[in-house]
């Protein structure tokens, strides 16, 4: 019943696919900077060069695919930069972030990633998520005023190993104490490439958006007038 729901905030089959293949061209970069600079006794700069090519990569796959929908940003959290992505159709943001499997939280709370998570809840229970659900506390509960999912932003992190390349996808409660659910979601993603893959269509039940078309193939000369080159009023 609850993976039901969580799976309505989370990201759809070709999003994620996108994603991966950002994070997994970033890790390729990463490697060759890795072999170019083998030679560096202490390098410090491996995290953070691996985080800032996964960003960059995840950012470049991210704009060749416009049709997902998905916008991105680039915030700081003082000195930690940090990017954002949202999809605005369904009020969905995702951060992307680094965190080895082995670990089932991160090592300290965050501000970005507590302020990100604060309205995981009543989201969920916007979406049907029962309320004496046994993952809701119930020092959420009691503030709970619906006002439509439009007014409460899912919060969805995607962590991969940097040790392995394994993804996970999941949210976190909004005191950060746990994850409301956290999936491998490794090979949950498009076999193909993604170059044969016709693109979803997001709007594809919207009534707000829809493109008239008038077939040219069976006109008529009374549907094109013509204008004779002999005709004076040329």
């Amino acid at each position: 019943m609850s993976m039901d729901i969580y799976q309505k905030c989370m990201l759809l089959l070709e999003q994620r696919t996108v994603i991966c293949e950002g994070i997994k061209t970033g890790f390729k970069r990463h490697q060759l900077y890795l072999e170019l600079f083998s030679d560096i006794v202490t390098d410090t700069s491996i995290p953070k060069n691996r985080y800032d090519l996964v960003n960059t990569e995840v950012m470049n796959s991210i704009e060749k695919h416009p049709h997902l929908q998905i916008e991105f940003e680039k915030k700081k959290s003082g000195f930690h930069p940090y990017i954002v992505l949202r999809e605005k159709l369904r009020n969905i943001s995702v951060l992307v972030l680094p965190l080895a499997t082995k670990k089932d939280m991160f090592d300290s709370a965050s501000t970005y990633r507590m302020n990100f998570s604060v309205s995981n809840i009543p989201r969920l229970i916007e979406e049907g998520l029962p309320e004496d659900s046994p993952d809701i506390d119930i020092q959420y509960q009691r503030a709970m005023h619906p006002l439509g999912t439009e007014n409460y932003p899912f919060g969805l992190i995607v962590v991969y190993d940097p040790h392995n390349g394994a993804i996970r996808e999941g949210a976190l409660l909004p005191d950060h104490t746990d994850w409301i659910f956290l999936e491998d979601t490794t090979s949950m993603v498009l076999s193909n490439s993604l170059d044969n893959v016709t693109p979803i269509n997001v709007y594809e039940n919207s009534d707000d958006i829809k493109i008239p078309f008038k077939e040219t193939a069976h006109q008529t000369d009374e549907d094109i007038p013509l204008k004779l080159k002999f005709d004076p009023s040329v």
